[in-house]
């Protein structure tokens, strides 16, 4: 019996590409709509963050940061194209190792020699010969591969304490608790709210249970918040900003200065005054509001249609891929970047307190950027095998449409 085997079970799970003698499956041409979207994303990107380029000590150039954003983008469309081509069903045999890994990399943001602490959080890595990587990117691709594979192959059994909450619980705390200490909660937290997702997706466990997990995270959510001065100063700051507007209340202001004056059009490309560190983290965390200011209320609102595009056709797939993993890894890669989209634009426009997370696609950052492009890969390859029926007249045809 293989490892994977006897962790899972999942070779013997995997469900075949059929599953009535009405319906057949067939490998046909990928989700080309769901292609162009992330295309378009990924240029507002490139334009946004050469955009917001200003003299940087580290660069000395405008353009640095657009010609590093662009070189991760090719390497990011290089493995969309690759996890397209791929049979996705492969990937849950994958998924111990690919875990196991994102477990390695998170373990040695600890090591000093390593780990690169940035504003407090050792979340970087730095290897020999390789550029420095965010290992949590690529943990919550790996945890959603993971996780699903779990699901599908122990099925109806999750409902026990002993063979299935328990020891999914121990797994996935073993990835929250490399994350939480680095600090990065906002990380953490989004993959808790995956997990929570797919959880009820699976459709296999007892209410009771999902309500003691929800309960769970709340309290340590809780006492994560009280246990750190600066996270409590966040919600102070969400709360009242104007009560310390050169402290607490700084980045607050000047994410609604920079939307303030951008108005309904915006003061257009390369104009923003935020960006001229005033507004902290410009091209990372604030991207969405340097867009709002250079192209006003209506690209702000071109941004949020275009990732609303992008849930809808991943929750297609949701919808008719023809295997429970397969659906399972859908919702947790539609979960990731809704989750992450939400906190990132709810947080600029002070809807929730600040969490520092990149928005999907937009923001500059290498890892987060290839790590949502290996996941739209994946679902252009899920796209690849969703159902087909034979209608009256014998054609067969595409539900996804």
């Amino acid at each position: 019996m293989s490892l994977t085997e006897t962790l899972f079970g999942i070779q013997r799970k995997l469900i075949p590409y059929s599953d009535s003698a009405t319906h057949q499956i067939t490998r046909h041409s990928p989700d080309y709509l769901l292609f162009c979207i992330t295309g378009l994303l990924a240029i507002i990107g490139l334009i946004a963050i050469t955009s917001t380029a200003t003299l940087d000590s580290d660069l000395n150039t405008l353009s640095g940061f657009g010609r590093r954003h662009a070189m991760m983008l090719v390497i990011g469309f290089v493995f969309l194209l690759i996890f397209q081509s791929l049979d996705y069903r492969h990937l849950a045999r994958w998924s111990p190792l690919a875990v196991g890994l994102a477990l390695l990399l998170l373990s040695l943001l600890f090591v000093p020699a390593l780990g690169i602490e940035v504003n407090g959080a050792r979340s970087w890595l730095s290897l020999p010969f390789l550029p420095t990587i965010q290992p949590s990117e690529f943990a919550k691709l790996a945890a959603i591969l993971y996780l699903a594979a779990w699901l599908t192959a122990k099925g109806n059994t999750i409902r026990s304490i002993e063979t299935g909450i328990i020891p999914f619980i121990l797994i996935v705390g073993i990835i929250l608790g490399l994350i939480i200490p680095q600090p990065d909660i906002g990380t953490a937290f989004i993959l808790a709210s995956i997990i929570g997702c797919m959880f009820f997706t699976a459709n296999t466990t007892k209410i009771i249970h999902i309500l003691l997990l929800a309960i769970s995270g709340t309290v340590a959510a809780g006492l994560l918040i009280l246990s750190a001065p600066y996270r409590w100063q966040r919600i102070l700051a969400f709360i009242s900003s104007e009560s310390d507007p050169q402290g607490i209340g700084y980045h607050t202001i000047q994410l609604a200065n920079a939307f303030g004056s951008g108005g309904l059009i915006g003061q257009g490309l390369g104009l923003s005054r935020q960006k001229f560190y005033y507004l902290p983290a410009a091209k990372t965390d604030g991207i969405i509001a340097v867009i709002g200011e250079e192209t006003g209320f209506v690209g702000s609102m071109i941004v949020t249609l275009l990732l609303t595009a992008l849930l809808w056709r991943g929750w297609l797939l949701v919808k008719n891929a023809p295997d429970m993993f397969g659906s399972l890894v859908a919702t947790g890669i539609c979960c990731w970047i809704a989750i992450q989209s939400g906190i990132n634009i709810a947080g600029a426009t002070n809807l929730i307190p600040l969490t520092g997370v990149p928005l999907p696609l937009i923001s500059y950052g290498g890892s987060s950027l290839i790590s949502v492009l290996m996941a739209v890969g994946i679902l252009m390859s899920i796209s690849r095998y969703t159902l087909l029926h034979k209608s009256d007249d014998s054609n067969e045809k595409r539900i996804i449409t």
